[in-house]
């Protein structure tokens, strides 16, 4: 059974075919029937209905329909493409917040990296003087700065926040 998520005006639909008569959308049975007429055009026999119908792809997951004339922007995934644009959506809106704060009382000797940046874990992004070493302070996670509440030069006091990756 080949089953597919159709989303047609941010109406999602489950639209299942079982053999080669029957589909179920939204777990209700029709019958059909689908003629080849000519290119992209069928003839589609829903229970005792007929309707001319086409398509044009607009990639591999949108499509422009046609039925009876009437146009309709759709876009088809097989239900394992759903659920991972859903693991994808859930894991970008979920991105954690890094909070990153001074290990060490000491000066800021340098900024690498400033709010907007662009950051993959691992990174540096400033660097702090404490006890006449410096330290290399990097990025925990990918993301991207959303702010750095320090300048160059500022001395800083343990657990001090310096910036933050989203």
């Amino acid at each position: 059974m080949s089953e597919f998520i159709v989303t047609v005006n941010n109406k999602k639909k489950n639209v299942r075919l079982s053999g080669n008569t029957i589909i179920y959308v939204d777990d209700k049975e029709y019958n059909h029937e689908l003629y080849h007429l000519s290119g992209e055009t069928y003839l589609l026999k829903l229970d005792n209905k007929i309707y001319e119908i086409s398509a044009d792809q607009i990639n591999h997951e949108r499509f422009v329909i046609s039925i009876d004339g009437k146009n309709f922007e759709t876009l088809i995934r097989t239900s394992v493409q759903e659920n991972a644009v859903k693991l994808i959506e859930l894991k970008t809106s979920a991105q954690p917040k890094i909070e990153v704060k001074a290990p060490m009382p000491g000066m800021v000797l340098r900024i690498i990296k400033q709010a907007g940046d662009e950051v993959m874990e691992g990174d540096s992004v400033l660097i702090l003087e404490a006890m006449k070493m410096e330290n290399d302070l990097k990025a925990h996670i990918s993301g991207k700065i959303k702010s750095v509440n320090v300048k160059e030069g500022m001395t800083v006091e343990k657990g001090c926040t310096l910036f933050i990756i989203e």
